[in-house]
């Protein structure tokens, strides 16, 4: 799979999950994991938020089946999803074999192609033997996964617009709710925090919360923000919240 179809594959992800219950966190779960697997297939990075590229995979797979379980939306659709990121975890345990076996020397990689290595014998018994099967030639080739392409520009931003869109649109009416208990005494923290260290990012904070999603902390700072208590920093990946600082 490239890059770009993966891209596509999330927003189709997105999209599917519009149509599961609003205050379900199912929602948000799944579409954190497709953000984790997309950072770590595009980034070449080992892992995201704790997790490699494969146990996310597992992740997402088990979130798509309690999806089927619940009816909330088409099974068919479902599957076809599930199963486009169950080849991703195929191609991925197939890279991983080969570069295993490349490092053990069991194979030879040209190009696209692998094949084992000519070994030479270690014995006059063995060089008789290999001369009689030089006759009838035989090599076991494995097709090398195709490298990764850059995905077009405007397809990772369209895929930022899209899910910057639906955020806005689903986190405005959750701004409108009075706070709970439990969310004061988020923010609270997330305040002692800022003034400890000085700044952070949404993943510092979910590792003190890890029961709670990114993207209700997102909508923690969020509110802190409209208290006028902290500051935004950066766009994007790069964003990161402190204290504001406040003229006497």
């Amino acid at each position: 799979m490239t890059n770009e179809n993966l891209v596509l594959l999330t927003v189709r992800l997105y999209n599917l999950t519009l149509l599961f219950p609003k205050k379900e966190p199912l929602r948000c779960r799944a579409r954190e994991v497709a953000d984790d697997i997309l950072a770590m297939f595009v980034g070449h990075k080992p892992e995201n938020n704790g997790f490699s590229l494969k146990e996310s995979l597992d992740i997402m797979d088990s979130y798509l089946e309690v999806a089927i379980s619940q009816n909330w939306v088409s099974a068919a659709d479902i599957l076809e999803i599930k199963q486009e990121y169950a080849s991703i975890k195929r191609d991925l345990v197939s890279s991983e074999q080969i570069s295993r076996a490349e490092h053990a020397g069991d194979v030879e990689v040209k190009g696209n192609i692998c094949q084992k290595p000519a070994r030479e014998p270690e014995s006059a018994k063995e060089e008789t033997t290999v001369a009689e099967r030089k006759q009838t030639p035989f090599s076991v080739q494995i097709v090398k996964p195709a490298p990764l392409m850059a995905p077009p520009a405007e397809s990772v931003q369209a895929f930022f617009e899209t899910k910057e869109n639906e955020d806005a649109e689903e986190d405005e009416e959750d701004d409108n709710e009075a706070l709970t208990e439990s969310q004061i005494k988020r923010q609270r923290r997330i305040i002692e925090f800022l003034k400890e260290k000085g700044q952070a990012q949404v993943w510092e904070i979910q590792k003190i919360f890890p029961d709670i999603s990114k993207r209700t902390i997102r909508r923690d700072f969020r509110s802190l923000l409209k208290q006028g208590s902290i500051e935004r920093v950066g766009e994007r990946n790069k964003t990161y919240y402190k204290m504001k600082v406040t003229l006497s």
